[in-house]
């Protein structure tokens, strides 16, 4: 039994015990175990959750029956329905939770259970549970917190590596200047990665600047919050002094002009910034982007209230309204004028770019045109060959993917291409041998890598351990 459980309680005494996977033959003393744990907790009576994955397909939950199995099967299934009613236990769980069997159970004592449901997901096999309770917490100790390990008062979340001020060149004389063999060889494994993140931390922080605060609250310059201050002083003294009021006026509408000059300024400047840091810092660009969109109309189909605009002026528009609460308007003198014509129209006009109609097969003919291009990453295709009919089909799939390859302008690299056979029977050789594009035959090694991963053609990972246990050894004796 073995289960990955989140438990969120408060004010609650928790006693909690994992159970690892048990052999079979060792069913009987594991539930003896859970028995032993439970009589040993002091009365009142606890509240009891048992989870995990028993395995029990052949019990019907619904009228607590074993239906089929084998003699091992019935015993253990026997077992753990005594089990159960000894401790007045209840399994709430009744939709399956992986394929079309329950085999992810919750046991409990306590009946006071608001929902459970149950997920799909695809981060494993196994569906995913959700179990709410409300259990009376009132007039129980909170248990005394457990210390936990103080957090870094420094990490390395707080340096800005993006910054164009960080000394990369001192930073790495200083990390190539440590003598590391001496720091880490009669430490342990932990000690060790302390030590190295210590040392790194100490030398980023000497040479990386620190981030901002981050903080959202708009901080106001210097010269503007002077320029404000002597504004409100001015605006209560043309209140009282009638006879320079005009004055007065007209320093204001000065300083006001000043402050508007300020903002635009700042503006093109966090723009010049941003624009500047496409390259270097786009996380940063598209931050100061979102920031300016006043619009969040999608882009084909676009929709205004809910309908679809279809009009190509009107996208147009759209398009170009969208791009303007981001930029300012572009200088002159970088515009680029493309006198590319768009037809072959014998009438004499200007050409613009909405009379110009473009569809995905004009895209992909025009692919087509380019030079040849490179397939997409490896390719994978399979077959269980029990018969020389099943290699026929598999060469087949084979030279439908070259085909496919040819009509999309792709080629592949047959000399990289690969066979691994998986044989039931060790000492059984594949007869039939498979063709590349050529017409050569396809190697057909003992083992291949994918992703990372050795796979070896007696369906084990040997081959991928030893060579993993190889290259730990070689970085522990350097």
């Amino acid at each position: 039994m073995q289960s990955t459980i989140n438990v969120y309680t408060r004010s609650t005494s928790l006693t909690h015990k994992k159970t690892g996977p048990p052999a079979c033959t060792d069913f009987k003393t594991t539930l003896e175990n859970i028995r032993t744990v439970l009589d040993k907790i002091p009365p009142p009576s606890p509240t009891i959750f048992i989870t995990g994955d028993f395995n029990f397909p052949t019990i019907n939950w619904a009228n607590d029956t074993i239906n089929g199995g084998t003699s091992a099967d019935k015993s253990q299934a026997r077992l753990l329905l005594t089990f159960i009613e000894d401790y007045c236990l209840t399994q709430i769980i009744h939709s399956p939770t992986r394929l079309n069997n329950i085999l992810d159970l919750f046991l409990t004592n306590e009946h006071i259970i608001h929902d459970h449901e149950t997920y799909h997901t695809n981060l494993s096999d196994h569906n995913l549970t959700t179990v709410t309770t409300s259990i009376d917490t009132k007039g129980l100790t909170e248990p005394a917190r457990v210390s936990r390990a103080p957090v870094p008062d420094f990490t390395f979340s707080y340096l800005n590596f993006y910054n164009k001020n960080v000394d990369w060149d001192a930073l790495r004389a200083q990390i190539a200047a440590i003598d590391w063999l001496s720091l880490l060889t009669p430490k342990s494994v932990d000690a060790q990665h302390d030590t190295i993140l210590s040392l790194l931390l100490e030398a980023c922080i000497t040479h990386v600047p620190r981030r901002s605060s981050g903080s959202n609250t708009t901080t106001i310059p210097r010269d503007r919050r002077a320029l404000m201050r002597t504004r409100t002083r001015l605006r209560k003294k043309s209140a009282t002094n009638q006879h320079d009021r005009d004055l007065i006026n007209a320093k204001i509408d000065r300083i006001n002009t000043a402050l508007v000059n300020s903002v635009s300024n700042e503006l093109h400047l966090k723009e010049a910034k941003a624009v500047a840091s496409i390259k270097t810092n786009p996380k940063f660009f598209y931050k100061y982007a979102f920031t300016k969109l006043k619009t969040h109309t999608p882009v084909s189909p676009l929709t205004v209230n809910d309908n679809i605009i279809t009009n190509p002026q009107a996208i147009s528009n759209i398009i170009k309204d969208q791009y303007k609460t981001v930029f300012s308007t572009l200088l002159p003198s970088k515009v680029i004028h493309d006198k590319t014509s768009f037809s072959n129209s014998p009438i004499e006009r200007e050409e613009q770019l909405l009379d110009v109609n473009i569809t995905s097969h004009n895209i992909t003919n025009a692919i087509k045109t380019l030079k040849t291009n490179s397939a997409a990453d490896d390719t994978r295709t399979s077959r269980t060959i029990n018969n020389q009919d099943d290699a026929v089909l598999l060469q087949k799939d084979i030279d439908t993917i070259y085909k496919w390859a040819a009509m999309n302008n792709m080629a592949f690299n047959h000399t990289k291409f690969e066979h691994l056979t998986y044989n039931t029977n060790p000492s059984d050789q594949p007869t039939t041998s498979y063709t590349a594009p050529d017409g050569s035959p396809i190697t057909n090694p003992s083992k291949v890598q994918d992703l990372g991963v050795c796979f070896s053609s007696d369906a084990t990972f040997s081959a991928h351990i030893a060579t993993t246990a190889k290259k730990a050894h070689s970085q522990l004796e350097a």
